[in-house]
């Protein structure tokens, strides 16, 4: 009966250079093998093989001079001590991690918890080639992350608690990018050089700053044949759920692009960077809400006429900040008025701040309209203020420019209507009920 190698080697037995004999690779998830699972593997190794294993380059253990008459007893010999066969050939392989925050002072992430949760995920996925997941738990980056097809490192994303910090500068001691500074009695923090280490936090004697763990992922690394270091696309991925639907839409690009034998950062190369990348920020934009940026950018399309918004907030700055390129170009309307930011998903609220700045610098350019046609109807009310309605036909897309203008206003808003009107315009009706020494600054706002 003729030998299925090919079988075999999916199985994890690969053919030696000596006839009929085989050296088993075993599937170690992260490196880790319990007491019993050694002492199972010794026995085997003793009884079937030539009495050593071979500990490979990715944490695995092979045991070689395993005879094909041999195949089923050993198999089943491992599992007694819960020792499974790995795999080998165009699948994806088990997972690689070092020892991460449960062990290592220095890790960022568990990365043990989550090999175990990718390979019981990915384990043995029928792919074109090869694919190898890896994943380091901190900047010091044992595991090589970059090396792998798919590679996955831990950081730490700070921001600082004045607070509770009582400016000792051990933390700008501790960081070896030079991102932190202590300026007249304030840290500084430049997020363009901070690579997510947690140095700071970690050092830090007064837990004076808040964190976010999360993962920096790399993709199309190599290291054979060929050297490639993987790179990443998205900064900072705070989510664990968020990260798994990114490994899905890499491992599916590979999957449906990838000719056969081809490693995943040819495919890459020869599909376009490009379109790989908007794979990922498409899967990464699921946690946007995208119909909410629709309904702002529809709101905030008449926004180019006044001003550019890349000379206040750039594509680049969007991205250190963790956006990605398919978000940036909503953000950049977002971002003018930062009274619209609650448009915008909780997780990027942290921009605020800098975004009020940004916004701010330009507000002075926007294009003066003459708004004089609209009808302007004020009467007194029991509480001794004045209600005041604001109507007429309007330029479809002028409601941003009326509302920036009664930004003083704003609390006094009662209600704004706007219905579609033919040839691009719109019938707007805006009451309010303000005091009375705000009528004349309505009535100059709109020319009156």
């Amino acid at each position: 009966m003729p030998v299925d190698y090919a079988t075999l080697k999916k199985g994890g037995f690969m053919r030696q250079k000596q006839k009929n004999n085989f050296s088993l690779r075993l599937r170690v998830v992260g490196g880790n093998l319990t007491a019993v699972q050694l002492a199972k593997i010794a026995e085997v190794a003793e009884k079937f093989g030539d009495g050593h294993v071979h500990l490979t380059s990715r944490q695995s253990v092979e045991i070689p001079f395993i005879k094909l008459d041999d195949i089923e007893e050993v198999k089943n010999t491992l599992a007694e001590g819960g020792v499974e066969p790995g795999v080998c050939g165009p699948r994806v392989r088990t997972i690689t991690a070092c020892q991460g925050e449960a062990i290592c002072p220095s890790g960022c992430i568990d990365t043990y918890a989550l090999a175990k949760e990718l390979d019981d995920r990915y384990f043995a996925h029928e792919l074109p080639h090869k694919f190898k997941f890896g994943i380091t738990g901190c900047q010091n980056n044992c595991l090589k992350s970059e090396e792998n097809d798919l590679g996955i490192k831990g950081g730490i994303k700070v921001s600082w608690k004045e607070d509770a910090c009582i400016r000792c500068g051990v933390c700008v001691k501790a960081c070896r990018s030079g991102a932190i500074s202590l300026e007249e009695g304030k840290i500084q923090v430049d997020a363009s050089k901070c690579n997510f280490c947690g140095r700071c936090y970690k050092a830090c004697p007064t837990d004076a700053w808040d964190t976010i763990h999360g993962y920096i992922v790399s993709f199309g690394g190599l290291f054979g044949n060929s050297i490639n270091k993987g790179e990443p696309i998205i900064p900072f991925i705070e989510d664990k759920e968020k990260l798994l639907k990114i490994c899905d839409a890499a491992i599916k690009f590979f999957e449906e692009n990838a000719k056969p034998s081809e490693r995943f950062k040819f495919t890459i190369d020869r599909v376009g960077k490009e379109k790989f990348e908007e794979k990922i920020e498409m899967k990464e934009s699921d946690y946007l809400n995208v119909n909410k940026l629709k309904e702002v950018q529809s709101i905030l399309q008449d926004l180019l006429e006044y001003y550019n918004p890349s000379d206040i907030f750039t594509k680049d700055d969007l991205r250190d900040l963790g956006f990605s390129k398919f978000d940036a170009n909503h953000y950049l309307w977002v971002l003018k008025d930062y009274n619209l930011i609650n448009y915008v998903t909780k997780e990027k609220l942290f921009i605020k701040e800098k975004a009020k700045d940004f916004a701010n610098k330009d507000f002075d350019a926007l294009k003066v309209r003459n708004y004089s046609n609209l009808e302007i109807i004020s009467s007194e009310n029991k509480n001794n203020k004045l209600n005041i309605i604001i109507k007429g036909l309007i330029d479809d897309g002028d409601l941003f420019n009326i509302l920036r203008k009664l930004e003083e206003c704003e609390e006094d808003i009662a209600k704004v209507i706007s219905d579609s009107h033919e040839n691009g315009k719109i019938n707007l009706l805006i009451e309010l009920n303000v005091d009375k020494e705000k009528l004349e600054y309505i009535k100059e706002l709109f020319n009156k």
